[in-house]
Order: structure tokens, then C-alpha cells, then sequence
């Protein structure tokens, strides 16, 4: 019997020893295993690839100056004339010694590369205008041209009265021709452009350069320049009006205008530039182009 506790007290001790073992050893765990799953592996680039997918897009800074499209307001300018004669059954001339600073040779004289802002209306439709050469004085083209002097022009069809011709400063902004685009503006008459938010633009300071040409005898009623809320009277140098407006760009979209008095002369915009960042960018050309 002795023996028989004896041997049973030895098993007991040495479960015991066998669970204190089992106990205080490491358990094995699969900690490197997921690191080795396929979805684990590619998380970085799916996070690069969602966290892109939720930048908001915006606009280049460039691309808020480019391409510019303008309106003009105003009420349609109509010329007086005295005389008018049909030359031939497809000819006739206008007789327009007032508008020759306005004329095809007027601006070529005055140093200006630009088109004619007089146009020719049959019933109320501008006819085409050139701006070299000769019209056809046999075919009925509806053409006109301006030369020193004299509007000459042959109608659509023969056999339209006299009374149905106008002489007018054409709405076209800009006025396009052979590739070359000139920007008239007129008394009383307003050219807006409307700038897009961009967000990378919002509260930077932005220079607005503008020259005018002023065409024939210049008056003491300047155009006035408006960008955004803020407002000025462009000063009259010579025969140019000129100005440099800086602002701050709004968090919103904003215009851009330029306003001629209703006393002002016919006016040729050379220049309307944005100054941003060490860069001018061109807002009448239809190309973006930006020079230092």
C-alpha cells in the first residue's frame, strides 16, 4: 500500500512540474502571417491611390487668365454720313472724310496694327469688311473697305435701295481679321470678363496693367477700370489713358471691366495684362501666353 501512494504522489508531481512547463514557455503566435497576406501587401498603394482620388481638382494659375471670353455692352453706335452714290449696279461709295483718322490708312499712319472699327450695315447686318485690296466693283460680294477718304462696298444683291445703308462702329470684340484681332471700345460702352475661383489663387496680390490708345483729339473723360470691388480712373498720358490696379484676389469668381465715358473718344486696347508671381499673362489674347 506504501508503495502504491508512493508511486501515485511521484505521478502527481510530475503532472504538476509538466503544467508549470507548459505554462511559462512562449506561446507560438502567427504575428508575421498577415504581413504576408496579398491585401496587406499592396495597403500603401491603395491608400496613395484614395487619398489622391479625393484632392479636390483645381485650376492651374494659368489657366484662370487663359482664353479669356468678353461681353460688350453698349447701344449699337450708327455714324452720320452725307453722301452716298452707287458707282455701278454692285459699287457704291460713302463719302467719310470725319472717320479718316478711323480709316485703313488713318491707323497705318498713326502707327497702329490694327483693323478698322467702321463697318458698312445692309438692313441692319454688317456687311464683310477687308482690309486690303479692292473690292469687286462687278459682283455683288456684300464687302466693304475703308480707304482714307471713302467706305466703298458692294451690296448682296443688286438693286437695294440707298436708304437701307448704314455706316456703324462695329460690336465685334475683338474685331478679327486676316488672323489679327483689335479691341475697340466706344463712349458709354463696357467690355466685362469674368474670372473663375481657383483655389491656389485665392489671397494672392495680383497687379491689372491696361493701355489705351486714344484715336483723334483726347478729352478730359478718362475710362475707368473696375477689377472686382476695387476702382479706378485711368490717367491720360499723351494719347494714351493708362492705369496699374492691385489687388487681392477674392475667394469667389470676379470680373474684370473696362468702361469708356459717355464723352470719351473712340479707343484702341493695346494692352490688359495680369502680373502674378513674376509673370504677365496676356488677357486679350485667345492662346494663353505668359512672359516674364
Amino acid at each position: 500500500m506504501k508503495k502504491w501512494f508512493s508511486a501515485l504522489g511521484i505521478l502527481l508531481a510530475l503532472s504538476a512540474f509538466a503544467e508549470i512547463f507548459w505554462l511559462t514557455q512562449p506561446k507560438t503566435t502567427h504575428s508575421k502571417q498577415p504581413s504576408k497576406t496579398p491585401k496587406e501587401a499592396v495597403a500603401p498603394v491603395l491608400t496613395t491611390q484614395t487619398s489622391a482620388e479625393k484632392t479636390p481638382k483645381t485650376s492651374t494659375p494659368a489657366l484662370a487668365w487663359s482664353n479669356r471670353k468678353w461681353t460688350f455692352q453698349g447701344k449699337q453706335r450708327i455714324i452720320r454720313y452725307k453722301d452716298i452714290a452707287q458707282l455701278s449696279p454692285c459699287h457704291y461709295r460713302i463719302r467719310a472724310k470725319h472717320l479718316e483718322t478711323l480709316s485703313h490708312q488713318g491707323l497705318q499712319k498713326a502707327g497702329l496694327d490694327a483693323h478698322s472699327p467702321v463697318v458698312v450695315l445692309e438692313k441692319g447686318i454688317p456687311l464683310q469688311s477687308l482690309s486690303s485690296g479692292k473690292i469687286s466693283k462687278d459682283e455683288c460680294r456684300g464687302e466693304s473697305i475703308f480707304q482714307s477718304q471713302n467706305v466703298f462696298f458692294n451690296p448682296t444683291q443688286k438693286d437695294i435701295s440707298t436708304t437701307e445703308y448704314q455706316l456703324a462702329l462695329t460690336q465685334d470684340l475683338p474685331v478679327l481679321v486676316d488672323g489679327k484681332s483689335s479691341w475697340w471700345l466706344y463712349s458709354r460702352y463696357t467690355m466685362t470678363t469674368r474670372i473663375p475661383k481657383t483655389a491656389s489663387q485665392v489671397g494672392k496680390s495680383v497687379a491689372i496693367q491696361v493701355r489705351l490708345r486714344i484715336i483723334g483729339t483726347p478729352t478730359p473723360h478718362p475710362p475707368t477700370l473696375v477689377a472686382h470691388k476695387d476702382k479706378m480712373i485711368l490717367e491720360q498720358k499723351g494719347q494714351y489713358y493708362h492705369g496699374n490696379l492691385t489687388l487681392t484676389i477674392p475667394n469667389r469668381a470676379w470680373n474684370i471691366s473696362l468702361s469708356a465715358h459717355r464723352k470719351s473718344p473712340v479707343l484702341l486696347v493695346e494692352e490688359l495684362i495680369v502680373q502674378e508671381d513674376g509673370l504677365q499673362h496676356n488677357l486679350l489674347s485667345h492662346l494663353e501666353s505668359a512672359s516674364p
